[in-house]
């Protein structure tokens, strides 16, 4: 007698079972994974934007005189340039752009400085003269639920005798 031995329907239900739920398993676990690489992405972004724009700034006023906060403007720095004239630079946001502003006699030229999505930035002076710069990013990880991050930088003028 030649018996051939096979596999029964039963056998082969029961391992595409389990090889269902391996994949459903793994399949979830790598769409995690992706999640979390993008959130990383975004978060890694929202940084390094928010550093470069600060750190611009940030330069404008530690080699500024003089500070003011006029309608329809972010800031505008008072600075002596090399030949000792005075420039001002000005930021200010139109439509979704930051933009520079150096305005020095009889010239103005314009630099866009960042194009936002969902970041805002905004400049405060305190009483004790210190320049506040924060930069928060909003976004939309699920469908109802909103996370808000923040740069915070603090800057004085440097003062020359």
């Amino acid at each position: 007698m030649n018996k051939k031995r096979a596999f029964t329907l039963v056998e082969l239900m029961i391992v595409l079972t389990i090889l269902g739920i391996m994949a459903g398993t793994v399949s979830q676990i790598w769409f995690r994974f992706e999640r979390m690489d993008r959130s990383i992405h975004r978060n890694t972004q929202f940084h390094a934007n928010g550093h470069r724009v600060l750190e611009r700034i940030a330069q404008d006023i530690r080699l500024g005189s003089q500070i003011a906060f006029p309608e329809g403007s972010l800031i505008q720095i008072t600075q002596w340039d090399r030949a000792g004239q005075s420039q001002s630079v000005v930021y200010r946001l139109e439509e979704k752009q930051i933009v520079r502003d150096l305005i020095r006699p009889g010239q103005t030229v314009t630099q866009t400085v960042f194009t936002t999505t969902m970041e805002t930035l905004q400049i405060t002076q305190e009483p004790s003269g210190l320049v506040t710069l924060t930069w928060t990013g909003t976004r939309r990880d699920q469908p109802l639920q909103m996370r808000t991050k923040k740069l915070i930088t603090k800057v004085a003028m440097e003062v020359y005798p």
